[in-house]
């Protein structure tokens, strides 16, 4: 009877893991301007040629609060190597604000 059960499931796997779809790793943004919390404009073509990392948070976002001391400390030991842009999202600018300074964000955000 457990063979009965389990040989579906083996099928289905190797079934599903052919489907998994393959990428190089590296996908080009498409260009964009925003602006930073204080009102500077930020494009990401002037990043032309380097390595940026996205992230997308809100202030208001458990996970993303847990997860940018490690973008900091990331940022801080590959700087001018991989390029990070933080793009808040459904965020106050105040909170924005609050975030960058609790967190000592030194790479640039925008909203």
């Amino acid at each position: 009877m457990k063979k009965l059960i389990i040989l579906p499931l083996v099928i289905a796997g190797i079934l599903f893991s052919a489907c998994e779809e393959k990428t190089s790793g590296s996908k080009k943004a498409p260009y964009f301007s925003l602006k930073t919390p204080d009102g500077k404009v930020l494009k990401l073509s002037d990043y032309k040629g380097k390595v940026v990392i996205l992230n997308f948070f809100a202030t208001w976002c458990a996970p993303c609060r847990y997860e940018i001391p490690d973008f900091v400390e990331f940022y801080n030991k590959n700087k001018g190597k991989i390029e990070i842009i933080g793009i808040a999202v459904n965020s106050p600018v105040s909170q924005v604000k609050n975030m960058i300074k609790k967190y000592k964000i030194r790479y640039p955000v925008v909203i």
